[in-house]
Protein backbone atom coordinates (compact mmCIF):
# COMPACT_ATOMS: atom_id res chain seq x y z
CA UNK A 1 0.00 0.00 0.00
CA UNK A 2 1.61 3.81 -1.19
CA UNK A 3 2.60 5.74 1.75
CA UNK A 4 0.81 8.50 0.34
CA UNK A 5 -2.77 9.61 -0.08
CA UNK A 6 -2.14 9.43 -4.44
CA UNK A 7 0.19 8.25 -7.08
CA UNK A 8 3.42 10.12 -7.16
CA UNK A 9 3.01 11.20 -10.57
CA UNK A 10 0.30 10.62 -13.44
CA UNK A 11 0.85 7.51 -15.09
CA UNK A 12 -0.61 9.53 -18.66
CA UNK A 13 1.18 12.73 -18.34
CA UNK A 14 4.17 11.99 -16.21
CA UNK A 15 2.69 15.42 -13.85
CA UNK A 16 3.47 15.28 -10.41
CA UNK A 17 0.56 15.02 -8.01
CA UNK A 18 -0.22 17.44 -5.08
CA UNK A 19 -0.72 14.85 -2.63
CA UNK A 20 -3.04 16.97 -0.47
CA UNK A 21 -6.00 17.72 -3.99
CA UNK A 22 -4.52 15.08 -6.22
CA UNK A 23 -4.26 17.60 -9.10
CA UNK A 24 -1.45 16.62 -11.47
CA UNK A 25 1.29 19.81 -12.06
CA UNK A 26 4.67 20.26 -13.54
CA UNK A 27 5.38 21.95 -10.71
CA UNK A 28 3.93 22.16 -7.23
CA UNK A 29 4.46 25.90 -6.42
CA UNK A 30 4.53 27.84 -2.91
CA UNK A 31 1.12 29.73 -4.59
CA UNK A 32 -0.05 26.44 -4.99
CA UNK A 33 0.38 25.50 -1.21
CA UNK A 34 -0.88 28.58 0.34
CA UNK A 35 -4.09 27.71 -0.74
CA UNK A 36 -4.28 24.29 1.37
CA UNK A 37 -2.97 26.66 4.39
CA UNK A 38 0.66 25.40 3.54
CA UNK A 39 3.40 27.70 4.61
CA UNK A 40 5.92 26.34 1.95
CA UNK A 41 8.04 23.31 0.62
CA UNK A 42 9.59 22.57 4.19
CA UNK A 43 6.30 22.09 5.62
CA UNK A 44 4.80 20.34 2.60
CA UNK A 45 7.43 17.74 2.65
CA UNK A 46 7.03 17.11 6.45
CA UNK A 47 3.93 16.27 5.36
CA UNK A 48 4.74 14.03 2.84
CA UNK A 49 8.41 13.08 2.47
CA UNK A 50 9.75 11.93 0.00
CA UNK A 51 6.90 13.30 -2.07
CA UNK A 52 8.15 15.00 -5.40
CA UNK A 53 7.68 18.58 -6.27
CA UNK A 54 8.18 19.30 -10.00
CA UNK A 55 8.38 16.23 -12.41
CA UNK A 56 11.02 15.88 -14.93
CA UNK A 57 10.26 17.72 -17.82
CA UNK A 58 10.28 20.52 -15.64
CA UNK A 59 13.63 19.49 -14.24
CA UNK A 60 14.97 19.34 -17.86
CA UNK A 61 13.41 22.64 -18.89
CA UNK A 62 15.05 24.12 -16.00
CA UNK A 63 12.31 27.57 -15.78
CA UNK A 64 8.64 27.65 -16.67
CA UNK A 65 8.03 28.85 -20.40
CA UNK A 66 11.09 28.16 -21.51
CA UNK A 67 11.35 28.25 -25.58
CA UNK A 68 8.54 26.81 -27.77
CA UNK A 69 11.73 25.03 -29.60
CA UNK A 70 12.19 22.65 -25.96
CA UNK A 71 8.51 21.71 -26.28
CA UNK A 72 7.32 18.26 -26.53
CA UNK A 73 7.97 16.71 -29.83
CA UNK A 74 4.36 15.51 -30.12
CA UNK A 75 2.45 19.16 -30.09
CA UNK A 76 4.18 20.13 -33.31
CA UNK A 77 2.37 16.96 -34.52
CA UNK A 78 -1.28 18.59 -34.00
CA UNK A 79 -2.93 18.81 -36.96
CA UNK A 80 1.04 19.64 -38.95
CA UNK A 81 0.14 22.92 -38.09
CA UNK A 82 3.46 25.30 -37.71
CA UNK A 83 1.71 27.81 -35.63
CA UNK A 84 2.00 26.75 -31.90
CA UNK A 85 0.74 28.97 -29.59
CA UNK A 86 2.64 29.74 -26.41
CA UNK A 87 -1.07 28.79 -24.67
CA UNK A 88 -0.27 25.08 -26.28
CA UNK A 89 2.80 24.50 -24.60
CA UNK A 90 2.27 25.56 -21.24
CA UNK A 91 -1.01 25.90 -19.90
CA UNK A 92 -2.12 22.18 -18.96
CA UNK A 93 1.70 22.12 -17.59
CA UNK A 94 1.38 24.97 -15.40
CA UNK A 95 -1.32 25.56 -12.35
CA UNK A 96 -3.57 28.54 -13.24
CA UNK A 97 -1.53 30.83 -10.67
CA UNK A 98 1.05 31.35 -13.43
CA UNK A 99 -1.21 30.50 -16.41
CA UNK A 100 -3.08 33.77 -15.20
CA UNK A 101 -0.28 35.85 -15.32
CA UNK A 102 -0.71 39.09 -18.18
CA UNK A 103 2.31 38.87 -20.16
CA UNK A 104 1.11 41.80 -21.83
CA UNK A 105 1.08 43.76 -18.84
CA UNK A 106 4.88 42.37 -17.59
CA UNK A 107 6.21 43.68 -20.73
CA UNK A 108 4.88 46.82 -20.53
CA UNK A 109 6.27 47.21 -17.28
CA UNK A 110 9.90 46.61 -18.32
CA UNK A 111 9.25 48.65 -21.47
CA UNK A 112 8.66 51.97 -19.03
CA UNK A 113 12.01 51.19 -17.01
CA UNK A 114 13.60 51.85 -20.16
CA UNK A 115 11.87 54.19 -22.68
CA UNK A 116 14.71 55.09 -24.53
CA UNK A 117 16.20 51.38 -24.53
CA UNK A 118 12.95 50.17 -25.95
CA UNK A 119 12.94 52.59 -28.61
CA UNK A 120 16.19 52.25 -29.92
CA UNK A 121 15.88 48.60 -30.04
CA UNK A 122 13.50 48.71 -32.51
CA UNK A 123 15.23 51.16 -35.02
CA UNK A 124 18.20 48.45 -34.71
CA UNK A 125 16.07 45.47 -35.45
CA UNK A 126 14.70 47.69 -38.13
CA UNK A 127 17.97 48.30 -39.47
CA UNK A 128 19.02 44.71 -39.43
CA UNK A 129 16.47 44.14 -41.66
CA UNK A 130 18.90 45.58 -44.49
CA UNK A 131 21.58 45.84 -42.51
CA UNK A 132 23.29 42.46 -41.02
CA UNK A 133 26.07 44.10 -39.25
CA UNK A 134 24.20 47.13 -38.04
CA UNK A 135 25.30 47.68 -34.41
CA UNK A 136 24.12 50.67 -31.71
CA UNK A 137 26.54 53.32 -30.32
CA UNK A 138 29.40 51.91 -32.15
CA UNK A 139 32.54 53.99 -31.39
CA UNK A 140 34.23 54.88 -35.01
CA UNK A 141 37.77 55.37 -34.67
CA UNK A 142 39.42 57.10 -37.46
CA UNK A 143 42.38 56.06 -38.00
CA UNK A 144 45.43 56.36 -40.19
CA UNK A 145 45.95 53.79 -42.27
CA UNK A 146 49.91 54.62 -42.99
CA UNK A 147 51.43 55.77 -39.33
CA UNK A 148 48.37 53.88 -37.34
CA UNK A 149 47.82 57.10 -35.37
CA UNK A 150 44.38 57.59 -34.27
CA UNK A 151 42.63 61.07 -35.70
CA UNK A 152 39.39 61.12 -34.32
CA UNK A 153 36.88 58.60 -32.61
CA UNK A 154 33.21 59.58 -32.61
CA UNK A 155 29.97 57.32 -31.25
CA UNK A 156 27.38 56.57 -33.47
CA UNK A 157 23.89 56.11 -33.23
CA UNK A 158 23.58 53.34 -35.06
CA UNK A 159 26.56 52.02 -37.64
CA UNK A 160 27.42 49.26 -39.47
CA UNK A 161 31.31 49.13 -39.55
CA UNK A 162 31.68 46.83 -42.52
CA UNK A 163 29.80 48.83 -44.45
CA UNK A 164 31.06 51.73 -43.07
CA UNK A 165 27.43 53.65 -42.91
CA UNK A 166 26.60 56.12 -39.98
CA UNK A 167 22.93 56.49 -39.24
CA UNK A 168 22.51 59.69 -37.32
CA UNK A 169 19.46 60.48 -35.55
CA UNK A 170 20.59 64.67 -34.35
CA UNK A 171 16.86 65.46 -33.23
CA UNK A 172 15.68 62.30 -31.77
CA UNK A 173 15.66 63.12 -27.89
CA UNK A 174 18.55 59.70 -27.91
CA UNK A 175 20.54 60.95 -30.09
CA UNK A 176 23.93 59.99 -28.72
CA UNK A 177 26.15 63.26 -28.09
CA UNK A 178 29.58 63.70 -28.51
CA UNK A 179 31.24 65.07 -25.29
CA UNK A 180 33.21 67.68 -27.72
CA UNK A 181 30.75 68.65 -30.43
CA UNK A 182 32.87 68.73 -33.70
CA UNK A 183 31.38 70.88 -36.47
CA UNK A 184 33.72 69.08 -38.91
CA UNK A 185 32.82 65.39 -38.10
CA UNK A 186 30.53 64.36 -40.45
CA UNK A 187 32.87 65.56 -43.25
CA UNK A 188 35.72 63.57 -41.44
CA UNK A 189 34.31 60.77 -41.20
CA UNK A 190 32.88 60.89 -44.60
CA UNK A 191 36.89 61.39 -45.12
CA UNK A 192 37.79 58.00 -43.90
CA UNK A 193 36.11 56.00 -45.98
CA UNK A 194 32.42 56.39 -43.93
CA UNK A 195 28.74 57.22 -45.38
CA UNK A 196 26.71 59.29 -42.96
CA UNK A 197 23.25 59.26 -43.47
CA UNK A 198 20.81 61.27 -41.20
CA UNK A 199 17.32 60.90 -40.21
CA UNK A 200 15.80 64.41 -38.82
CA UNK A 201 12.49 63.74 -37.67
CA UNK A 202 12.08 64.43 -34.11
CA UNK A 203 10.59 60.72 -33.60
CA UNK A 204 11.66 58.55 -36.44
CA UNK A 205 8.82 56.48 -38.00
CA UNK A 206 9.50 53.23 -39.89
CA UNK A 207 9.32 55.27 -43.24
CA UNK A 208 12.14 57.74 -42.68
CA UNK A 209 14.15 54.99 -41.66
CA UNK A 210 13.03 53.10 -45.05
CA UNK A 211 13.69 56.45 -46.73
CA UNK A 212 17.55 56.18 -45.35
CA UNK A 213 17.76 53.15 -46.80
CA UNK A 214 16.67 54.24 -49.97
CA UNK A 215 19.48 57.14 -50.02
CA UNK A 216 22.09 54.37 -49.35
CA UNK A 217 20.75 52.20 -52.25
CA UNK A 218 20.82 54.94 -54.60
CA UNK A 219 17.20 54.89 -54.93
CA UNK A 220 16.67 58.85 -54.63
CA UNK A 221 19.12 61.75 -53.88
CA UNK A 222 21.15 62.27 -50.99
Amino acid sequence: MSEFPYPTNDPKTGKVICQICGKPFLVITPTHLKKHNIGGYDEYTKRFPGAPLSNDEFKKRGSVGKKVKDAPKELFAKEMNPILKVEDVFVDDIEPEIEEVDIEQIYSKEVSKDPIGNVKRKVLDLLKMYFANVEENFLAVLKNSVTGLIYREYITDFADPILRIDFEFPNAYWHNKDGYPDALRDYNMQQYGWKVIKIESLAPTIKDIEEAVKIYSGETES
